[in-house]
This record gives structure tokens, sequence and C-alpha cells, in this order.
């Protein structure tokens, strides 16, 4: 909200946010400073990443998702949340930058997640850090994402700048993520460790008089 007040006082009325985490936390407060700036400044802050096209918005901007000919097999391991570090970020990275993709990768067991309370079993103290199946991801696959990727955010992108697009129709990931969670009753680690640091702020500024 902060840069949102500085970018549309000072005139600006059209921003675009490129943002890759997939928090569900993270992308649902640039929803809402999106909003804010909106509702605000009369101008247009959208969260590209965070928008979610139904099959309908995307038919209607021409936009396919693209057919990655992966065998059941594969689809199975690779399970409905590809979260973290598995399949097709793995995938993407070996596109993008294949040196910087440790070997490793080839050899790491499959952490298939088919709900989202499936993740639980996972986080514990010798979790390895990835949800997935990161053994089978493969540069042309990446290749086929990522160039889904950009086409995606370019022809939203385009959609809302000339009006044939709302932004405020488009499901957000934000939310679906959130709601898939409390649905399924996860604990949210996530908001429990933002508010344990919050509260540490809160006694550190006490202890230091300041209000």
């Amino acid at each position: 909200m902060d840069l949102a007040g500085e970018l549309g006082e000072q005139g600006f009325r059209w921003v675009f946010i490129i943002h890759g985490h997939g928090a569900p936390h993270h992308n649902l407060m640039l929803d809402q400073a999106g909003d804010y700036f909106r509702d605000t400044y009369d101008g247009r802050m959208v969260h590209l990443r965070g928008l979610q096209p139904t099959k309908e918005q995307l038919d209607k901007l021409k936009l396919t998702p693209p057919q990655l000919g992966l065998s059941d097999a594969v689809k199975k391991e690779v399970g409905v949340f590809d979260l973290h570090a598995g399949f097709e970020e793995t995938s993407r990275l070996m596109f993008l930058r294949s040196d910087l993709v440790d070997a490793v990768y080839k050899r790491l067991t499959p952490m298939t997640v088919n709900a989202p309370s499936d993740v639980a079993q996972f986080q514990t103290s010798t979790w390895p850090g990835y949800v997935g199946s990161p053994r089978i991801a493969d540069a042309r696959y990446g290749k086929q994402l990522q160039e889904y990727r950009a086409t995606r955010d370019i022809a939203l992108t385009l959609a809302i700048i000339d009006g044939q697009l709302d932004e405020r129709a488009v499901p957000r990931y934000g939310a679906i993520m959130l709601a898939a969670e409390a649905a399924a009753k996860v604990p949210d680690r996530a908001a429990l460790n933002e508010q344990a640091i919050a509260q540490k702020q809160r006694e550190w500024m006490k202890n230091k008089g300041i209000e």
C-alpha cells in the first residue's frame, strides 16, 4: 500500500506487478494493495501472477495452457499440488539456468501432494524443502511453461489496458489457496510465524519507549 500510495501520488495510473512467490498471504496482500490503488487513485495496479483466469476467460483471450504430454504415471507422481521446488519449478529453472540446478534433483524421492492437508506430513525438521517430484523435471517442459507464462501475462495486460477484461472479475490465486487450506483445516504456519515476528517487534518498541 505504501508503494501504491507513492506511485499514485506521483500520478501513475497503470501499474502491473510481476511477483513469483506462491505464498497465499503474499499474493492476497498484493491483490489488496491493487484494490486500494484503484479505489484511491482511480487507476489500475494489477498483480498479474495472482490472476487465475477461468477456462472461459482464457478462451476469450485465445489462450491455451501448454499440453506437456505427460504420461498418467508421471502425472500421478507429480500430484495435484506441485507447490514448491517440484516438477514445474525445477523444469523452469533447468530451462532458464540449468547451470544452477544441482544434479542431485535426479535422485530425490517424490513427495506427492494431492490435497492441502498432505503438505503437513512433510513439514518436519527433516523436510528437504520440496513438494512434488523434481526428479522428472526437464528443460523442455520448462520452456513450454515459461513461454506460456509470458504469453499469458502479456495477453492479460493488454486485455486489461484495452478494457476487455476487468481484473476484479478474475479469480485470485491467494484467495483460492487460502480457502482450500481453510477447508482442509490446514494450520496456517505462515500466519503464526508472522504473528510471532510482529510480537517481537512490539516488545522491542515497548522496551525502547517507541509508540
